[in-house]
Formats: structure tokens, C-alpha cells, sequence
């Protein structure tokens, strides 16, 4: 496999589309074609599949994406060291935003000033999280854990109960704690529908055979609570998102942890990906 060929794809696979990928590489795109034509030869499978205009990585292709960024970023990180100058390749580290927002930042912070690399950072669900590390657009991933892709490691990160965000005036406040029946008749302010956080909950309420309406969907945590504080409805969060001093945060007993875990692709280890990876296992906060 020629170099040009891997390098040309992986920025292919960031972008799947020929001609944006074609202006980044400043050549053609019959040249690109060609080059990911003669690359796709070598693999018994697609490296992508076309559907109406949208191309889509094959989980081989995802695979050859991963390792094309790997080389390039070993290849640049030798030169670096035979021209003794740091290398420039950021580190890319992928998390929703509630694990940036109360999970992460303090790993982050200590990792940015001690300026050993560029760090950059991607936002999105837990599956686009998943695929970033999966085909190397990300070198590290903080998310729920459960079953991940086949070559894909994980470090625990800590577990994140569930809590009732709720005023100080509603009729569960006085509680030191609840379970999911509490809830009967309750408007939620909850993720929109599809979500995976949205999604557990519908179905733990529906075990416990709870009734329950929306009150309103929003995709942010930190505005969750703005709702919760307005009296719009009461919401089920993770706890370690609770920093509004003015609504009540009630652990719920019969919501099971979610277990949160830093992922890897296995064998792509370098040091300064473990150097942030260490950061934020040592700075996540415990004891929320």
C-alpha cells in the first residue's frame, strides 16, 4: 500500500465527499479516485458504500481509516524527533457535553497547561463518539461503556448515579431520596426522543409501570436545569450535573449507575495519548 494512497483516504474518510476531500489533498478528483480505487484493491471488501448521495465508511474502510491515520501521525512524529522539534499533530480527545462540562475539564485544563501537544476536542452522542475513535478521527473517547467495537479498549472512568432535579416547594422535595413510582403523573424535561439517555429512561419508567408526560425536550443538560429552576417540570440527570444551588438533586434508588469508561483504538497507545488519558482518570471528580 503506498503512502499517498492511505494519506488520500484518510482525509477522504473525514470528509466522504470527493470534492471537498480533492480541494484539502489540492488535487483532482479523478486523482483521488484513483488512488482510493488502487487502495480499495487490496481488501476483499468496499472500503465505503454509497446510498442515493450520502457515502457512508464499510467497517472495513473504517478499519484502513484508522490505520492511514496512525501511520501519518507515526511518520510525522518520527520526523519530529529526527529534527528534534515537537510534534505539531493534536490530540484528539471525543465526549458529549456533560462529560466535557462536569467530568473533564479539569483534566483538560492540566493537560492544555502543561503544554506538551495541541489538544482538540469533538463533541457528539455516544455512537458518533464510538465511530470517532473507531476509524482514528479520535484518539481517545469518554462515554457510557458497554459493548464497544471490535478492537476498541476501555479504562473505567467512574459511574454516574441519576438524580431528580426538582424545586424546593415540589411535593417530592422533602425526600432524602426516591424511586421511579414517585414519579407517577410527573411532566419531565427530558432529552429528545431517540436519545440514549431519553431512551433509558422510558424504559426504566415503563418497568415500574410509571406514568409520566413531557414537559419539554432540550438537548443540554445545563438548560435542563434552567427549565427545573423556571417550574416548567422536573428532571432525571445524571448526578454529577447538579450545580444549581436552587433546585434540589434527589438520588433515585432504583436507576442503575451508568458506568463511564476512556476508550482507545487497542495498540494505539503513544505517549502523549496516555498522558492525557492519565490526566483525566487521576482529576475526574468522585463523590458527587
Amino acid at each position: 500500500m503506498r503512502s499517498d494512497w492511505l494519506e488520500s483516504f484518510a482525509v477522504f474518510s473525514d470528509e466522504l465527499n470527493f470534492t471537498r476531500a480533492a480541494a484539502l489533498l489540492n488535487i483532482s478528483q479523478p486523482a483521488l479516485h484513483v488512488k482510493i480505487k488502487q487502495l480499495s484493491l487490496q481488501f476483499p471488501e468496499p472500503l465505503y458504500s454509497r446510498h442515493g448521495k450520502q457515502l457512508t465508511l464499510t467497517s472495513t474502510g473504517q478499519r484502513v481509516a484508522a490505520f492511514a491515520r496512525e501511520q501519518t501521525e507515526r511518520r510525522n512524529e518520527f520526523l519530529a524527533s529526527i529534527q528534534e522539534r515537537d510534534a505539531t499533530d493534536a490530540i484528539i480527545l471525543a465526549a458529549g457535553e456533560g462529560s466535557f462540562s462536569y467530568l473533564l475539564a479539569t483534566g483538560i485544563r492540566q493537560f492544555l497547561s502543561a503544554k506538551a501537544q495541541p489538544l482538540r476536542l469533538l463533541t457528539g452522542n455516544k455512537q458518533d463518539i464510538i465511530d470517532a475513535v473507531a476509524t482514528g478521527r479520535a484518539h481517545l473517547g469518554v462515554a457510557p461503556a458497554d459493548a464497544l467495537k471490535d478492537g476498541l479498549v476501555q479504562t473505567p472512568l467512574c459511574e454516574a448515579g441519576q438524580v431528580l432535579l426538582c424545586k424546593p416547594e415540589h411535593r417530592l422535595a422533602g425526600r432524602k431520596s426516591i424511586c421511579l413510582a414517585d414519579l407517577e403523573g410527573e411532566a419531565l424535561v427530558v432529552p429528545p426522543g431517540g436519545r440514549p439517555h431519553r431512551l433509558l429512561i422510558e424504559r426504566l419508567l415503563a418497568s415500574a409501570g410509571t406514568q409520566w408526560s413531557v414537559a419539554v425536550e432540550v438537548d443540554s443538560w445545563h438548560l435542563m436545569q434552567q427549565f427545573v429552576e423556571m417550574g416548567v417540570g422536573v428532571s432525571l440527570v445524571n448526578d454529577y450535573c447538579h450545580t444549581d444551588p436552587n433546585i434540589l438533586a434527589l438520588p433515585i434508588v432504583d436507576f442503575p449507575k451508568l458506568p463511564f469508561s476512556v476508550f482507545q483504538q487497542e495498540g494505539r497507545n503513544r505517549k502523549p495519548i496516555e498522558a492525557l488519558k492519565s490526566r483525566l482518570l487521576t482529576t475526574v471528580p468522585h463523590g458527587f
